[in-house]
């Protein structure tokens, strides 16, 4: 019996051109250092504590010291945002990010990763990747912690949704290496 022609198969190969821009690198680039590597966490954490030294510092009347504590609470999470961004935009700059260009195409298959860049041609097996991670609008695929492909979901091939191309990694990756995270509110 065939299946009908109604019910959707899914893909044997889904093809990513990944085309950045400041936009597509400025997202992956907070969520690679904000949301993965959780470096918010500790830009909250630090300051709560920094100030909680403070404040007992002040109580036992070593005024500079509790003063300190908590300038340092409060400077050096904002020193850390600061040289994000600007470290981010000589990024952009570096890159010419202004426009969106082609950077890379992905090729999922059934046994490998394909990947095409202007210079070089790679394949990888599925089971050398590091994780795959969804969020609004974009697929990570790491191939290591510090190696990663973009697929953002405007850029997919053959019509396929973002969720059937998370869908297709997580099966390919296990639940183990796949990770959804919901869009932020407010």
């Amino acid at each position: 019996m065939e299946p009908s022609t109604s019910q959707k198969q899914p893909a044997q190969t889904i093809t990513v051109c990944t085309y950045v821009d400041a936009d597509v690198y400025t997202t992956f680039s907070r969520f690679n250092n904000f949301t993965l590597n959780h470096r918010s966490l500790s830009l909250k954490l630090f300051p709560v504590l920094m100030l909680g030294l403070g404040t007992a510092h002040l109580f036992s009347n070593y005024l500079l010291w509790g003063t300190a504590f908590i300038l340092l609470g409060g400077l050096l999470p904002l020193g850390y945002v600061a040289f994000h961004r600007k470290a981010l935009a000589n990024q952009i700059e570096r890159y010419k990010l202004d426009q969106p260009r082609l950077a890379y195409t992905v090729h999922l298959g059934e046994s490998e990763i394909l990947i095409h860049t202007e210079k070089e041609r790679a394949s990888y097996p599925y089971a050398m990747c590091y994780g795959a991670y969804q969020v609004p609008g974009f697929c990570y695929l790491y191939l290591t912690k510090a190696k990663c492909f973009i697929l953002p979901a405007k850029d997919i091939q053959q019509g396929v949704t973002e969720h059937e191309l998370f869908g297709f990694l997580q099966q390919k990756l296990g639940s183990r290496r796949t990770r959804s995270f919901p869009s932020k509110r407010g």
